[in-house]
């Protein structure tokens, strides 16, 4: 029975996994962490745990490794041979191509967005006196957020940015800001006037970005990456003034 269960489970979250958010797969994402975490493994347990953590916080979590485990234990339960984890797909068909065309357009939609939100923030900086930013620039933020893979890209640029909102945030408040989302920071530093509406319009469209590339993981492409990576570095730069601005005027 408990074979069984599992079975589903990782049945469940297959048909969930890399799909947009619907009704019916928010469905079979939650009845198959609910199994998970009453029949699965410790470490099942934790992976569960997390991927669940991980959506409430961003929207958007990476299935596969629960899946690989599942995997796993399974076919040692039903007597079957390993695979090697470089051995998955999730295999999605579309009868047309309106959904990769309606995704890309969002995604653009949301590159421009950010853009526009920064123009204003990034030639205030520059009218500004210099001396005090010669240690940042965007390019600079861009190289660090950079990685091998683009969804590696994705996660690297949204906790680095997540990193400096909760620096901006320190001692701003005595609220816990502990597991709250990068556009949750970014409304909290808007409250207390450390951001202005326009960067946090970009975080927002970061994050979009963010929530996109999740459902989009087998599709995401070096380009989507890099521009993911230069409007990060691009948010980091003004969130690295911000934080400076804040110490000097504390001082």
């Amino acid at each position: 029975m408990r074979i069984s269960y599992l079975l589903d489970a990782y049945r469940r979250l297959e048909r969930a996994s890399n799909r947009p958010l619907t009704p019916e797969t928010t469905r079979e994402l939650e009845a198959a962490v609910a199994d998970v975490m009453l029949l699965g493994s410790q470490q099942q347990a934790k992976l569960a745990h997390q991927l669940s953590s991980s959506f409430a916080a961003e929207h958007v979590a990476n299935t596969q490794p629960l899946l690989l485990d599942l995997r796993m234990s399974l076919r040692k339960e039903l007597l079957l041979g390993e695979l090697p984890s470089s051995i998955y797909v999730s295999l999605r068909i579309t009868a047309d191509d309106n959904y990769a065309v309606e995704t890309a357009h969002v995604w653009r939609t949301a590159v421009e967005t950010v853009h526009r939100s920064l123009q204003p923030e990034l030639e205030s900086i520059e009218a500004s006196d210099g001396d005090l930013f010669t240690e940042y620039s965007p390019a600079g933020e861009s190289k660090i957020i950079r990685k091998p893979s683009p969804q590696a890209t994705i996660t690297a640029g949204t906790g680095h940015i997540q990193r400096l909102l909760m620096a901006l945030l320190a001692s701003g408040s005595d609220d816990d800001i502990t597991g709250l989302s990068v556009s949750q920071l970014a409304s909290r530093a808007l409250q207390l006037g450390l951001i202005d509406a326009n960067l946090a319009d970009a975080i927002n469209g970061l994050a979009a970005m963010r929530r996109l590339s999740g459902y989009e993981q087998e599709r995401l492409s070096e380009q989507q990456a890099s521009e993911f990576a230069s409007v990060a570095g691009a948010i980091a730069y003004v969130l690295q003034i911000a934080i400076r601005r804040k110490a000097s005027s504390s001082a």
